[in-house]
């Protein structure tokens, strides 16, 4: 086993470590350093390589071609990047987000999760909106519109899928797994 980090706000260095993600073009490791406000970046030996500055990451993700999309949670966006570590400027996803913590990719569609609408928002590769839903269900409910719903609380937080195209998001405040 081999192990990176510990508490603090050193290169290396963590406060309220989250998600990493591996990228499928560079193998470089990507890690949400939350409370220091930064992604840190290692290479396949672990070794510290550089910091890219947020203002609260909580989650990563690749699409095929190897761009990043970057969660920043207190600034209800998405942001794009190019394999190379540019930042596409012509790419913001924001509207309908709402303090956002989760994103997946799947195909051309970018899966995020909408805390503070309790839902998750859809959008494609190239920053449109196409669609959001509610991220759970009473019984009888199919797919339904996202709109603000403080009865459920702001609740789904993380979010992928399997082979089959099937959505998996876990709850945080209600502890559950809510398959699509």
């Amino acid at each position: 086993a081999k192990a990176v980090g510990r508490k603090g706000d050193q290169p290396g260095q963590f406060n309220s470590i989250g998600r990493v993600k591996i990228s499928p073009t560079t193998h470089k490791y990507y890690v949400c350093d939350r409370e220091n406000h930064r992604i840190q970046v290692f290479n396949q030996d672990l070794k510290y390589l550089c910091s890219l500055e947020f203002d609260y990451p909580t989650d990563i993700a690749f699409d095929d071609a190897g761009y990043m999309y970057v969660v920043d949670f207190k600034k209800d966006r998405v942001l794009k990047f190019a394999p190379e570590g540019d930042r596409m400027p012509a790419f913001e996803l924001s509207c309908d987000l709402v303090h956002p913590t989760g994103i997946h990719i799947v195909g051309s569609f970018v899966y995020v999760t909408n805390r503070g609408k309790n839902c998750i928002s859809v959008f494609t590769t190239i920053g449109e909106f196409v669609t959001s839903f509610k991220s759970r269900l009473r019984q009888g409910e199919s797919y339904l519109p996202c709109v603000p719903d403080t009865r459920l609380g702001p609740s789904p937080y993380s979010i992928t899928a399997d082979e089959d195209g099937f959505l998996y998001v876990c709850h945080l405040e209600s502890d559950e797994i809510i398959v699509f």
